[in-house]
């Protein structure tokens, strides 16, 4: 990577903090965002990208405050509203958790993660509808980019998660059996 080009280490911190909270790397992300800051201090996926590294690490008020941080610089950014929707989920704060996820998913059209997480924080706080709608909203999204191309493991398993969930009743995962039953191999 050029060593004074802060966007390519803030894109490496978010690959290595989701290759590390996939268990495939020790590295979460953490040197190259605090790299990426030292180089520009405006940009916010890098900020976004130390707040993800500090929710992996369960510094989740940390995390939030390196988010609004990005968000401070670029209310626009997906990473920096997604991670901080995570780290509001963990300090069960559902409110700023949804408004996060639902803005992240509305900067990115194809997004599908956020959307996924936002029925879930609504189920938290008890609001049955809200859980429902963005249920619906989640799964209209996820079945557009499944159709949109060959189907992602990822979006087909949140689709089976949205699409099977009861009313009301907490969202139970398929087991790898279920998800091939309904898919098939993907």
């Amino acid at each position: 990577l050029d060593p004074s080009y802060a966007a390519p280490w803030a894109t490496m911190a978010i690959a290595q903090w989701d290759m590390h909270r996939r268990s495939a790397s020790p590295d979460d992300g953490q040197d190259a965002a605090s790299r990426a800051i030292a180089i520009d201090p405006n940009l916010a996926d890098a900020h976004a990208a130390l707040g993800a590294a500090y929710q992996g690490q369960g510094q989740y008020e940390v995390g939030l405050e390196a988010c609004r941080t990005a968000l401070q610089l670029d209310p626009e950014s997906y990473e920096g509203n997604r991670v901080a929707g995570m780290c509001s989920t963990a300090l069960r704060r559902y409110d700023d958790a949804i408004r996060y996820f639902e803005k992240a998913a509305a900067v990115v059209e194809s997004e599908f993660t956020a959307a996924s997480f936002a029925p879930q924080c609504y189920e938290a706080k008890g609001d049955l509808p809200g859980m429902r709608e963005a249920a619906r909203r989640a799964l209209a999204r996820i079945e557009k980019v499944v159709a949109a191309a060959a189907p992602a493991p990822a979006a087909v398993t949140e689709l089976a998660l949205v699409h099977n969930h009861p009313k009301d009743q907490p969202c139970q995962p398929l087991s790898e059996a279920e998800i091939k039953r309904a898919f098939g191999d993907l």
